[in-house]
């Protein structure tokens, strides 16, 4: 017996019952073949910080698989107390095992608590946005203003109005006020009391600041108050807004004559201590006249005695004029008015027989020749002589310059002027800007040409209807066109006034506006 053989089939026998085999590979772990992210620390708490104060912490993201990490953006939802740093390194790609760090740093831009989240993306398989919590507390100043905005609404020229800006400290460290301005279109505001150099207030603390408008353009206006302060917030900026308007806007018309008349009325006292100064009245007649003559202008004037108020009217065309001046100033009987001169004139004004007299839009100038004090009705109450004035006015017509002169016994003033002298005669006088003359100086006769010069100047000179416009507001315009040169407003006459003239029948259309009495 051999073992050969016994192999042999032993061998044969396994071989036939052996069973059929298949290899398959294990799966391998997905963090040995993908990129897996780690970020640390996912929460950062910076606790209370005041507005002085800067922290930072550092986040480091680490590549923890063994495939590329490719970082693609960091999403930051903060507040902006919070920032990251450095700025703009994003994307990133990590090798395994290899690591990246961004800075969160916190300064307080606001009171109390505040939070947000920053987002690290990536092509992680583990976490592709993997989140980290930021959360702080501002411990700092905080400015309010209010009102915010502050409105003063319409306004009528020049009435003020103040109101107040409360300045509160809301956060919880002392506020400092370094400066408080007005921008923007602060031309009419003002700041009746400004607050103290380095106003420091403490928490819930405030501040009262006033703040004028005085309305002098009519026009709306935006304006700011601006706050400079340790608020972190940085300058604060309210705005102020407001309009101004007049009371009454007007708009009057006038057309330019060809020739342009001057109407002149002499007034003068009957009574008989009048006799010598009629003589110098009549001596100087023909040079007053020649004034007129000179500036070739058309010259009417009406003398005025009787009480009916019927005048003697003169021109260049009436037959032997001198004469019948002469004839009309002197002495005679006079009456009840002659010397009420303020009422005769007035009379005069209203009277019937004058019809014609008046050559609209011409000036009128009015000569009162008397010694003695004013006997009209109401004579010694106060400004009794505003009425007759008025009556003068409305005469003249609407656009035209009156003026009162007086030749008067200036001599006899007293301080109880109501009793002698030319009181009210001489208010009269000041009112309209006329000149006055002393009666008893011996050159007054001759001074009778600085009246007719007057009156000469006043061609081109148009009054306004209201006696109070606003002098910035007056606008002129000449056949439609404004013009911004050429003519001034004159306060003390409340005229226009030309140089040079304009065109014989041109059309002046003047604007302006009229301010309120705001009152006591």
């Amino acid at each position: 017996m051999t073992f050969r053989t016994s192999f042999a089939v032993a061998a044969l026998a396994l071989s036939a019952c052996a069973p059929e085999f298949s290899f398959v590979p294990k799966d391998p772990d997905p963090e040995d073949v993908f990129a897996v992210i780690d970020v640390t620390p996912r929460t950062i708490d910076f606790g209370e910080k005041n507005s002085q104060e800067t922290v930072r912490e550092t986040v480091t993201v680490t590549n923890i698989g063994f495939n590329t990490l490719d970082v693609s953006e960091l999403t930051i939802a903060v507040p902006p107390s919070f920032t990251v740093e450095p700025v703009g390194t994003t994307p990133q790609s990590l090798t395994p095992q290899a690591t990246w760090t961004f800075d969160v740093v916190f300064h307080p831009l606001d009171s109390g608590v505040q939070e947000g989240t920053i987002t690290v993306l990536s092509d992680a398989i583990n976490e592709p946005e993997a989140p980290v919590t930021v959360s702080g507390k501002g411990a700092i100043p905080r400015l309010e203003i209010s009102p915010d905005p502050m409105r003063f609404g319409d306004l009528f020229i020049p009435c003020g109005q103040q109101q107040e800006f409360t300045l509160r400290n809301v956060g919880s460290e002392p506020l400092v006020i370094s400066s408080v301005m007005l921008g923007g279109s602060a031309s009419m505001l003002s700041f009746p009391v400004l607050p103290p150099a380095d106003l420091t207030l403490d928490l819930n603390q405030e501040y009262k600041l006033p703040v004028r408008f005085d309305p002098t353009i009519a026009d709306r206006f935006g304006a700011e108050l601006v706050v400079t302060s340790n608020d972190p917030a940085g300058e604060a900026h309210v705005g102020i807004s407001g309009s101004a308007r007049y009371a009454q806007e007007v708009g009057e018309q006038f057309i330019v004559p060809e020739n342009i008349p001057i109407d002149v009325i002499v007034a003068v006292d009957q009574s008989c201590s009048m006799d010598d100064h009629a003589t110098q009245l009549n001596s100087q007649f023909a040079s007053f006249i020649q004034v007129f003559a000179n500036a070739n202008v058309a010259w009417k004037v009406g003398v005025l005695t009787e009480d009916n108020g019927c005048m003697t009217t003169l021109t260049a065309a009436t037959p032997n004029w001198q004469a019948q001046f002469s004839n009309a100033v002197s002495y005679g009987a006079g009456g009840s008015y002659t010397e009420a001169l303020l009422k005769l004139t007035q009379n005069a004004t209203a009277a019937g027989c004058n019809f014609g007299f008046r050559d609209p839009g011409s000036p009128l100038h009015i000569i009162l020749v008397s010694d003695e004090r004013d006997q009209s009705p109401n004579a010694g109450t106060q400004n009794y002589w505003a009425t007759y004035v008025t009556s003068f006015r409305a005469f003249a017509g609407a656009g035209a310059p009156m003026k009162v002169h007086g030749v008067l016994d200036v001599n006899s003033q007293t301080p109880d002027a109501s009793s002698r002298g030319p009181y009210g005669y001489i208010d009269a006088v000041s009112w309209t800007g006329g000149t006055l003359l002393n009666i008893y100086d011996n050159n007054w006769p001759n001074a009778l040409a600085a009246i007719a010069q007057q009156a000469v100047a006043d061609i081109g000179v148009f009054e306004l209807g209201q006696r109070s416009p606003d002098p910035s507001s007056v606008h002129v315009f000449v056949d439609g066109v404004e013009q911004f040169t050429g003519w001034t407003y004159d306060v003390a006459r409340n005229s226009v006034v030309f140089d040079p003239d304009p065109a014989p029948n041109a059309v002046v259309d003047v604007t302006y506006g009229v301010a309120v009495n705001c009152g006591p």
